[in-house]
């Protein structure tokens, strides 16, 4: 049965109910105790993604604005880049890059603020050279190989994300 309900909101719209009389009633008191319209639902939603993609610019300011044909295609694309960046893979692969931003800061003593100085080659080569010191301990080349297995990965995640701004970009461009 169709219903004309004033949500919490304060404003009023018709909604569809089914199922026994008792229920209906229910529902209809928790819409107006806590359910918001159609309208408000939007704007609240707007607000959230607005919201996620404001904190996502801060803390990966590099990353270009998201142009498209559509504003639901825009809306699409700035969720998938939502949903990649706050994946588990980018997290853990933030958590490496800081454990061995700090590995190397504890190794020479100086800090690399911009991480530009350190590249993939020579945080390999590093490694490498770690692992291959005859004077190292059993652990100590377990560490420096497991060290370079992590750059490695992480180096592969950035690919991916280059891939899939490229992808973005191809079909803004169409």
């Amino acid at each position: 049965m169709k219903y004309d309900v004033t949500f919490s909101c304060g404003h009023t719209e018709t909604v569809d109910l089914f199922g026994k009389n008792a229920d209906r009633e229910r529902r209809i008191e928790w819409y107006k105790e806590h359910g918001i319209c159609t309208e408000c639902y939007k704007k609240q939603q707007a607000e959230r993604q607005s919201n996620a993609n404001k904190a996502l610019k801060e803390k990966f300011p590099q990353l270009p604005t998201i142009t498209g044909v559509s504003e639901n295609q825009v809306k699409y694309a700035e969720d998938l880049r939502r949903g990649f960046l706050n994946s588990d893979k980018v997290k853990e692969a933030e958590k490496y890059l800081s454990a061995i931003g700090k590995r190397i800061e504890d190794l020479t003593g100086k800090k690399d603020e911009n991480c530009e100085i350190v590249t993939f080659e020579w945080m390999c080569e590093m490694y490498d050279k770690m692992a291959a010191n005859p004077n190292a301990s059993p652990s100590y080349v377990r560490q420096a190989t497991e060290n370079k297995k992590l750059i490695i990965s992480y180096r592969k995640i950035t690919e991916e994300m280059s891939n899939a701004h490229e992808i973005i970009d191809t079909i803004n461009s169409l």
